[in-house]
C-alpha cells in the first residue's frame, strides 16, 4: 500500500538520537566515575540491578513539566540508585552534579548521521512532530541543535503524564497537527509503541538502525498482532497473514523512509 501522509511523527531516542555514553542514565561527564569508581567495588550485574531498581522511581513520578523539576527528580533518582548499591560515599554535591549533567548537558545525546540534514528536507514536504518518552530537557537539546524549528508538534511523555503506547500521547500530536490518523505516519524503534499508534489508525513504520530485530520476529509479531485483533476480523486468513512480514514496514534510516514514501 502506498503511504501518502501529510505529516510524519518521530520517536526521539534510538530513532533520531542516542545516548553519547551508551546509557540513558550515565551522563557524559561521569563515564569514568561509573566505570572506575563504582566499577571497582561493584559487578556490572549489580550496577545493572541498581539501575533497574532506581528506574521504578519514574513509575510514581511520571509528571515532570519543567527542567528544574526534572533536575530535582534526577537527584532523587540517583539517590535511589546509590541506595540500591549501598554506596556510602554519596554527597549532596555529587547528586547535584550528576543531576545537572543529566539534565543540562546538551552533549548527552548524539544525533544519527543523516538526521540533521534530512529533517529540514522532510519539513519542506510534510508537517513533522515528535512523540517521545522523555523529559522537558529534550526540547532544549533540539532547540540548541537548531532542529526544533522543523517540528509543528513536540509531545514529551513527562509533560503529558503518560508514556507510549498510551493513546493520549498520539492524540496530543494529532490535535497539534489538526490531522486525522490516516494522514499521519509514526516512526519508532519499538514495535509496542507502533502498535499503540496503529490501533488508532496511524500508519506506522519500524526503524531498526542496528538491524538487531530478526525478520522472523517481525513476521511472528505481525501474526500475533493480527490474531489479537481477530475479534474484529472473524474471517482471518492465516496464510495471508504469514506472508506479511509484520504490520509495519521496516527501515534502517531516514533515507530509507524517503525511499518508501517515494514508492
Amino acid at each position: 500500500m502506498k503511504l501518502q501522509p501529510k505529516a510524519l511523527l518521530f520517536d526521539s531516542g534510538q530513532t533520531l538520537n542516542y545516548p553519547r555514553t551508551g546509557h540513558w542514565y550515565i551522563p557524559p561527564n561521569f563515564v569514568t566515575f561509573f566505570r572506575d569508581d563504582l566499577g571497582r567495588s561493584n559487578s556490572k550485574a549489580r550496577i545493572r540491578t541498581a539501575f533497574a531498581q532506581a528506574n521504578t522511581y519514574w513509575d510514581t513520578h511520571q509528571k515532570v513539566d519543567t527542567e528544574q523539576q526534572e533536575y530535582e527528580h534526577f537527584k532523587a533518582y540517583y539517590t535511589a540508585f546509590f541506595r540500591s548499591l549501598e554506596y556510602t560515599q554519596i554527597s549532596d554535591r555529587l547528586l547535584s552534579e550528576l543531576a545537572h549533567d543529566a539534565v543540562f548537558n546538551d552533549q548527552k545525546y548524539v544525533f544519527f548521521d543523516e538526521v540533521c540534514a534530512k529533517l529540514p528536507q522532510l519539513a519542506k514536504r510534510y508537517r513533522l512532530g515528535i512523540i517521545s518518552d522523555a523529559w522537558p530537557s529534550l526540547e532544549r537539546v533540539f532547540i540548541n541543535q537548531q532542529l526544533r524549528e522543523n517540528f509543528s508538534s513536540f509531545v514529551i511523555s513527562s509533560q503529558v503524564g503518560v508514556c507510549k503506547p498510551d493513546p493520549r500521547m498520539y492524540k496530543r500530536a494529532l490535535e497539534d497537527l489538526q490531522l486525522c490518523p490516516a494522514d499521519v505516519i509514526f516512526v519508532d524503534d519499538n514495535p509496542r509503541n507502533l502498535e499503540g499508534a496503529y490501533a488508532l489508525g496511524i500508519q506506522s513504520v519500524l526503524i531498526d538502525r542496528s538491524c538487531h530485530i530478526p525478520a522472523g520476529f517481525l513476521k511472528i509479531y505481525g501474526l500475533i498482532s493480527r490474531l489479537r485483533q481477530s475479534g474484529r476480523a472473524p474471517k482471518l486468513d492465516l496464510k495471508t497473514i504469514w506472508r506479511n512480514p509484520g504490520p509495519f514496514p521496516r527501515i534502517g534510516s531516514l533515507d530509507d523512509l524517503e525511499n518508501i514514501l517515494a514508492q
